[in-house]
């Protein structure tokens, strides 16, 4: 025999006892189970789902023996950590995660989570969550991790309480049986068992996530695991006929009207390489690459616009960049978000809509984060077209190559205005807080520092008036009288101004008591008569009650009588004033009647409003602060009635007020 041959012989014995030798001793692998179908879920004899699918195929390929480790996502994750587990399938890649596992740098999957609801339930936005019970899994991204729903809940400053879940199974029935009002889930879990649990999707779409496999740092297979999974995977997506696909369309319905199915032989018979020669195999594996090589372009290419379907009808504001952060990408809704076309945003085009005010720094927070190879989130805001503006965060993480080199970065933006607004309105409300406690403050010191002197003024004036210190001309008298005429008109303006602005602020206190309310009535009468017959007027009363005991604040019903008596005298010139008591049901209706001038219709809606005044000539004779009216409106409704008035033009005016006779415990 040849050497030749010899060397032949040995050559396909050594082939034949290695490929025996290898299937022999299959390698041990453990993987952790959680439930989360239809991308993974444990059963009797094992696990099922898209995730353990392709890893099945990996290990047959592989020669490997699986060993399922069943738990929850908590658990899963722990073992992980402590290297009790070889690897953990469907994991988030985060900066935070980085530091605890080892992960493959190729994408299995991209998913989103959304906010699910019972039927009937109107959610349309985040913060339509306001002080409901929101059910997530424990752990996971979209719950507690960056950009989660609790995250967005505390930057939108809304009240939720949390619960946390084991699986996202729990999370539903949670939902589905009134435990919570809604669950976060990713949409893969959610999309497809909503109906039987009788849920509803919202709008609410958040934290875009590659999703991959994680290794243990440090772990004995974990560099084996890493390279033998991330060739598999690399070669999986480069065929259309991979378990990949397959398991795509088997788990989660996703298909292509293009897809086409070819049938490849799965085995090549051994005896056929001792008869081909070494030259004739050769050229086959040439023919062969070449055929391969085209049509994985073609495959790469399919893919490409698989993705780039995805990103298109996806509800989120979706963009990428290449390695030096030039935007080569946007979707529909990014468009519509920053009101700039595809064309208009490619390169740093996107800077050109970005608020004045906004683009300096996210130009020079963009370029650092860039040059880096980190991971960016920042709030600014577009400015569109029509001028209005649009606030929104927008997110990149980098993306890498199968080398792990870095290519670009992927992103997403979302609208985020309502809730700018809501943080604008509580600055607004603190502004007017401080700017009401100022008010306060310069009303006491007002009331202390003119208050003071005026009172020495009136004072003084009283006492020479009286001759006390000796006799007065009659010019000197008038001057004397006017000057206290018109200290005690400043006294009563700064008292009015106090009141309502005491009153504006919620510092009056009601005091309640009982008291004889026709008492008062005639003691009321009694303290503006000498200003009625001053007039030549008439000043009448009509009572159609007896004695009555009423419960209210009495130094406030004597304010409003006053004011009411006192502006029909200053304000009717002959005839009389009148004022009427009677009872209506659980109420007292007091009123002021006058043979004034009247008022207009036109006039009567504003009588009420702070330093109005009707302009007449008979309202410009007499000086006021135009706050009386105001004040007895604001305090008849704090004592718990209603008042208004009815008036004919030159027939004259009645003003009626309404007051509980007891006061509820609420007023």
């Amino acid at each position: 025999m040849s050497r030749r041959a010899v060397f032949i012989l040995f050559l396909v014995l050594n082939l034949v006892l290695a490929s025996g030798a290898y299937q022999e001793a299959p390698r041990q692998v453990r993987v952790g189970v959680y439930e989360n179908p239809p991308k993974v879920y444990s059963t009797s004899d094992g696990a099922d789902g898209f995730w353990p699918a392709i890893l099945s195929d990996i290990a047959k390929r592989e020669n490997w023996q699986l060993v399922w480790v069943k738990g929850t996502w908590e658990e899963c994750l722990d073992r992980l950590e402590k290297n009790e587990i070889d690897l953990m399938v469907d994991v988030g890649v985060t900066d935070a995660r980085k530091q605890l596992y080892t992960f493959s740098s190729r994408t299995v999957l991209i998913s989103w989570a959304r906010v699910y609801v019972r039927e009937g339930t109107n959610i349309q936005t985040i913060l339509d969550l306001d002080s409901m019970k929101v059910a997530g899994l424990v752990g996971a991204l979209n719950f507690d991790g960056p950009e989660g729903l609790k995250m967005l809940v505390e930057k939108f400053g809304i009240n939720v309480e949390f619960r946390g879940m084991s699986s996202y199974e729990e999370v539903f029935r949670a939902v589905q049986n009134g435990i919570v009002d809604a669950g976060v889930t990713n949409k893969d879990f959610g999309d497809i068992n909503e109906q039987e649990y009788g849920l509803d999707k919202t709008p609410i779409i958040i934290q875009p996530t590659q999703l991959t496999f994680a290794y243990p740092k440090n772990g004995q297979q974990t560099d084996y695991l890493l390279e033998t999974i991330d060739r598999n995977i690399t070669s999986m997506k480069a065929d259309q006929d991979s378990v990949y696909y397959s398991a795509l369309y088997k788990y989660f319905d996703i298909h292509s009207d293009d897809m086409f199915i070819e049938t490849i032989p799965e085995w090549i018979p051994r005896l056929a390489l001792l008869f081909l020669g070494i030259l004739l195999f050769l050229f086959a594996v040439s023919v062969a690459s070449r055929i391969q090589v085209s049509r994985q372009t073609k495959k790469l290419q399919l893919s490409e616009k698989r993705y780039e379907t995805l990103a298109r009808v996806t509800p989120v504001g979706i963009f990428r960049t290449d390695v030096d952060g030039k935007t080569i990408y946007v979707n529909k809704t990014w468009s519509q978000i920053s009101g700039l076309t595809f064309d208009e945003a490619i390169g740093d085009g996107w800077l050109s809509k970005v608020h004045p005010d906004d683009k300096e720094m996210l130009a020079k927070n963009w370029q650092i984060i860039t040059s880096l190879s980190k991971t960016s989130t920042a709030d600014y805001r577009f400015v569109h077209a029509d001028g209005s503006v649009v606030w929104v965060i927008g997110q990149a993480v980098p993306e890498y190559n199968a080398k792990n080199e870095l290519i670009g970065y992927v992103g997403s933006i979302t609208d985020i205005t309502e809730r700018k607004k809501v943080e604008e309105l509580k600055v607004a409300v603190a502004k007017a807080e401080s700017a009401d406690k100022l008010k306060s403050a310069f009303l006491a010191t007002m009331s202390h520092e003119l208050r003071t002197p005026l009172n020495s003024i009136i004072g003084f004036t009283g006492i020479l008036l009286q001759k006390l210190v000796g006799p007065l001309s009659a010019e000197q008298e008038k001057q004397l009288k006017m000057v206290q005429s018109s200290a005690l008109h400043l006294l009563n303006l700064i008292n009015d101004v106090l009141d309502i602005s005491k009153i504006e602020a919620d510092q009056v206190t009601i005091s309640s008591e009982t008291f004889e309310i026709t008492q008062v009535l005639s003691q009321c009468i009694e303290k503006i008569q000498p200003l009625a017959m001053y007039k030549g007027l008439k000043l009448k009363k009509i009572i159609d009650h007896g004695s009555l005991d009423l419960e209210s604040d009495k130094r406030r019903v004597e304010q409003i009588l006053i004011n009411l008596l006192n502006n029909a005298v200053k304000f009717t010139e002959s005839g009389e004033v009148v004022l009427k008591s009677k009872l209506v049901g659980e109420n007292i209706h007091i009123s002021v009647q006058d043979s004034g001038i009247g008022i207009a219709q036109e006039n009567i809606q504003t009588l009420f409003m702070p330093f109005k005044q009707i302009d007449t000539g008979l309202t410009r004779k007499y000086e006021g602060t135009g706050l009386g009216l105001s004040i007895c409106k604001k305090l008849v409704e704090l004592l718990g009635g209603n008042i208004w008035v009815e008036s004919e033009l030159g027939k004259g005016s009645e003003f009626i007020f309404t007051l509980p006779i007891q006061r509820s415990e609420n007023e």
